[in-house]
């Protein structure tokens, strides 16, 4: 059964933040369409072949617990490679366990880097359970599947292992990085290297290393035998030092291809994410620290699309998980905890290479998008490897793609808190371009200015020093919240004339633990995270 729910919008700009560049004007829209035993999945990594998706990895349950006995349980594993046809909306399933150990066990992880070149799917990495030491590590492994034989084999009950193919190197042990591919050479960009089980308190139970590196390298194939060849890793502790990001494929403005990282977490130091973007090209890495991107900062379906009459370059993402958002009376509002959000945000780059930002009046049905992917027709005109050439478009509305699965909350916050809960999800929605539909303005305010101005150390032990502005004269109320949501310590003070405030907050009689600093001064509340040593 087919069941179409549609939602169409007019896109609109930040007219009163941001000058944005001309272009032809064109509407994103979105269909929703159930497909009957599609599997819910989100971190997972896909091929396509025709109208026929090749969906691997990734996990089946929603977003992990902070608590390591429970977090990424080998039973929330994706077990099954699944073929889903949009077409016919039939659905085919097959058991790993029909591949040799070493493969089935990359391939059921999560958070791989990938990337389709013709009908060679390329799988680097990815967290996962290794039956050999007991123990959830990140896979030193680079897999590579004929997408079309895979399909195939799936769809008729055939043998598996003639179309998957593997090799080992600690230059693919990376995971929550994404992969990127130019001119016959592969891009390894970013992410992490996690052996262990998660611990928010940074604790015993794993081992981190961020790659801090883009590792650009060819994958030869000699007679059937993989081979890696002339690797060069160009490494920054500091700007490459991100994770779950978003990075898409551009066209830069002197018509060279690319890519660009947007955003990602963490800045080193503060758990924070990075608001500032990275791009990447066979010369090398640049930092782009004159812009910054508030509504996308994790992973989320996107779609880049190329306007070569203007030369400018658009990168779309939906929904999320963000830093800011835009509340009800349409003002933006920062939330350090980072929550779930419904915007759909664009990212335009302009002739001259400006960066700017708008959030569309189109919007995911729920708390829905991060994880998830954006999976492109095949056919549909491109500027380059997965950029839609939007003046190669037909005039009227195109299929252009479709977003399947990801994370879907019920709930803004979640993590560590005491209510709401989130799945993987299989919700698939149909995205269409129609061109030449006139667009409209949308203005709002200016990020609103947080009670909050400053607080350390964090880690803290002993005390802890905070300074906010209120309004004139306002009490303020300081608490901090254990993850019971018992209050563990609570001060009341008065705002200056100024509306300035400063206070310090002795922690000797604190257990160690993460707590939430609430600050609230009228019916204004921010929080923020406190981890007590």
């Amino acid at each position: 059964m087919k069941r179409s729910i549609l939602f169409f919008f007019v896109l609109f700009l930040y007219a009163a933040l941001w000058a944005q560049p001309a272009y032809e004007p064109f509407d994103v829209i979105l269909e929703e369409v159930q497909i009957d035993g599609a599997p819910p999945l989100q971190s997972f990594a896909w091929g396509v072949d025709g109208e026929n998706w090749l969906l691997l990895g990734g996990v089946t349950n929603g977003l992990h617990d902070h608590r390591p006995p429970f977090s990424f349980l080998s039973a929330d594993r994706n077990a099954q490679v699944h073929v889903v046809n949009y077409g016919s909306q039939a659905v085919w399933g097959a058991s790993l366990s029909n591949l040799p150990a070493a493969i089935a066990e990359q391939l059921s992880s999560t958070n791989m880097e990938f990337i389709q070149i013709g009908e060679w799917l390329y799988l680097f990495g990815g967290y996962g359970y290794d039956a050999v030491s007991g123990a959830w590590i990140t896979h030193p492994k680079l897999t590579v599947v004929n997408v079309p034989g895979a399909i195939a084999a799936i769809q008729s009950g055939g043998d598996l292992n003639p179309h998957f193919r593997q090799l080992e190197d600690d230059v693919f042990a990376v995971t929550g990085g994404q992969a990127g591919w130019i001119d016959g050479e592969f891009y390894l960009v970013g992410g992490q290297w996690f052996d262990g089980k998660y611990n928010p308190h940074n604790g015993p139970s794993f081992v981190q290393e961020y790659t801090n590196a883009v590792r650009r390298f060819k994958i030869q194939d000699v007679d059937g035998q993989l081979a890696m060849a002339d690797l060069v890793e160009w490494y920054d502790a500091q700007n490459l030092h991100r994770r779950d990001y978003n990075m898409l494929p551009q066209v830069f403005p002197d018509g060279t291809f690319g890519y660009t990282v947007f955003t990602g977490v963490f800045r080193p130091g503060i758990e924070l994410p990075w608001l500032n973007t990275v791009d990447v090209s066979p010369s090398g890495y640049s930092v782009i620290a004159d812009f910054e991107q508030l509504f996308n900062q994790y992973h989320s379906a996107h779609l880049p699309v190329y306007d070569q009459t203007y030369n400018t370059m658009h990168s779309f993402f939906f929904g999320g998980i963000a830093l800011y958002y835009v509340d009800e009376e349409g003002s933006v509002m920062m939330d350090s905890l980072v929550p779930f959000v419904k915007h759909v945000s664009r990212v335009t780059r302009g002739p001259d290479g400006a960066l700017s930002e708008s959030i569309l009046d189109l919007e995911m049905p729920g708390l829905m998008g991060a994880s998830a992917e954006f999976i492109p027709v095949e056919g549909i005109p491109e500027a380059g490897l997965g950029v839609i050439d939007l003046q190669s478009l037909p005039e009227d509305p195109v299929l252009v793609g479709h977003i399947y699965g990801g994370i879907e909350s019920t709930q803004s916050n979640i993590f560590m808190q005491f209510s709401g809960e989130s799945q993987a999800s299989n919700r698939i929605f149909r995205v269409l371009i129609h061109k030449g539909v006139s667009e409209t303005s949308y203005a709002v305010s200016q990020p609103e200015a947080g009670l909050i101005k400053n607080y350390f150390p964090n880690p803290a032990e002993d005390s802890l020093q905070l300074t906010g502005l209120a309004k004139p004269d306002q009490m303020v109320r300081v608490r901090l919240i254990d993850q019971k949501g018992q209050v563990a310590k609570e001060q009341e003070l008065k705002a200056e004339a100024s509306g300035a405030f400063e206070t310090r907050l002795g922690l000797r009689t604190i257990s160690a633990g993460l707590y939430f600093l609430s600050v609230q001064a009228g019916d204004q509340i921010e929080i923020k995270r406190l981890l007590v040593e």
